[in-house]
């Protein structure tokens, strides 16, 4: 089978258990199990600092819903590629090397990478907080659509920033009608509304 491509953010995943989030507190955000915020710098590290205080980091890995399922693909044996950027940071290079063995060479690199605090509550759903950072500068310069023309599926999955959802429709728009597509919008583009994601399901 060709090459499947996966197409969105790349995260640093810092997962902690806590054993309430009612412990935690971000001004004018719910953090409910099951949901997914984002925000600024101060945001991300207020509520860092009152994990730290009140939760235990549990484990660290790469992440992003394109990124988990490349890689199990290519653990399976299946040809798989990401397109996608990472930082020029430690995190960066943590990131390139767990995403082994799915191909990278589409993965472009810039400023600081993308960071995800995974809050786990005991027997709940975990709740999430994205900072995207290069994620959000992603566009579509940045992808080589010569690389892509013999390929079988893409999945695509959410970004923060317009940039790089402007790239995504780009990349749609570009495709073999032979190319299979899926998708998993996430809370961030379902907020987007039906007629924002109309391209991505036609």
């Amino acid at each position: 089978m060709p090459p499947i491509i996966g197409f969105g953010a790349l995260n640093l995943d810092l997962i902690f258990e806590v054993e309430d989030l009612k412990s935690l507190s971000l001004k004018g955000l719910r953090l409910d199990s099951g949901k997914e915020g984002f925000g600024s710098d101060e945001e991300f590290g207020s509520l860092l600092d009152q994990l730290r205080q009140h939760g235990t980091l549990k484990s660290k890995s790469g992440g992003g819903s394109a990124a988990n399922t490349i890689v199990a693909l290519a653990r399976m044996g299946f040809s798989t590629k990401l397109i996608g950027k990472v930082g020029n940071d430690e995190a960066g290079d943590f990131l390139l090397k767990n995403l082994r063995p799915a191909q990278i060479d589409l993965i472009r690199r810039g400023q600081r990478s993308g960071v995800c605090l995974v809050v786990l509550e005991h027997h709940r759903d975990r709740f999430l907080f994205v900072r995207g950072n290069t994620n959000s500068t992603l566009t579509a310069d940045e992808i080589n659509f010569d690389a892509l023309k013999d390929i079988s599926w893409v999945h695509l999955t959410s970004f923060i920033g317009a940039s790089p959802f402007g790239a995504q429709k780009v990349l749609l728009d570009r495709l073999n009608s032979s190319v299979k597509v899926s998708m998993d919008p996430g809370e961030i583009y379902a907020k987007k509304g039906l007629n924002e994601i109309r391209p991505f399901i036609k």
